[in-house]
């Protein structure tokens, strides 16, 4: 017998000796690793396009720049969507929806009640504690303007999802907004203590956009206190912080603010 007939059961099992047809089974062979090599960096492309939209969308959210951060998040919830990919899907819809509701006043509500459904009812919602926190933070912003006593609950539920995951920052950020409930409610030495706290707390960890947002948020509390004159080193500070950073990533609000303060004090 040749040395060169293979056992039937070894590793040349199913493979045809003929030439065409070895070609044919070649080529079949061939054309399968390129799918598998070729077909997943397409895939992936989109991901992580969409994964870079979020990622830029966040960072102008997290500066409270909302205005910016708006058309990033609705391509990123695009894309993610179309890949099937449901988990960011809903964090870039639930940034879309924060990112549009300034001028909805009428409908603020709604989407309030709408969000609180879809944290009871959203398995996402229910298992991730990212993106339920996340979530929580849009609702409790849009509750801000409209409803106290759920502003700050959804406050207080931000703050101890941002204790279970190890986040600083939406800690003391979380602190700063209870600390407005309590200023809407008139408890003004739990407001100011909250917010210099989380002020302290972001200095310290070289948060330029919550720096800005508490230093604006004493102003304003000053302000409504008719205390306009103490008022002023606080919105200097913010404005100063604003113009430091190196692009147009920080929101209008200390210069409308700024606007706001010159008609009280012109008054």
């Amino acid at each position: 017998m040749s040395r060169d007939v293979r056992r039937a059961d070894g590793p040349y099992q199913g493979f045809n000796h003929n030439p065409r047809q070895r070609v044919s089974q070649l080529w079949f062979l061939l054309m399968s690793v390129l799918l598998v090599i070729l077909v997943p960096p397409f895939a992936s492309d989109a991901q992580t396009q969409a994964q870079e939209l979020l990622r830029r969308a966040l960072y102008f959210a997290d500066l409270y720049n909302w205005a910016d951060a708006a058309p990033l998040f609705e391509q990123a919830e695009t894309m993610f969507a179309a890949e099937g990919n449901e988990r960011s899907a809903l964090h870039a819809r639930l940034g879309k929806i924060r990112s549009n509701i300034e001028g909805q006043d009428q409908s603020l509500p709604v989407v309030s009640a709408q969000l609180g459904v879809e944290l009871a009812d959203n398995p996402i919602l229910q298992s991730d504690k990212t993106i339920r926190m996340f979530a929580l933070i849009v609702k409790g912003d849009i509750d801000t303007e409209t409803n106290t006593p759920a502003m700050r609950a959804d406050w207080e539920q931000v703050a101890v999802l941002a204790k279970d995951l190890g986040d600083k920052r939406w800690g003391y950020r979380a602190l700063a907004q209870v600390g407005i409930a309590a200023f809407y409610d008139g408890d003004l030495e739990t407001a100011r203590r909250n917010v210099g706290g989380a002020l302290a707390a972001a200095t310290e960890a070289g948060d330029t956009g919550s720096q800005i947002r508490f230093l604006t948020m004493l102003a304003n509390g000053l302000v409504v206190s008719r205390m306009v004159e103490q008022a002023l080193p606080y919105l200097e500070r913010a404005l100063s912080l604003a113009a430091s950073l190196p692009e147009r990533v920080i929101s209008s609000q200390p210069k409308r603010f700024a606007w706001m303060l010159s008609s009280v004090w012109d008054g």
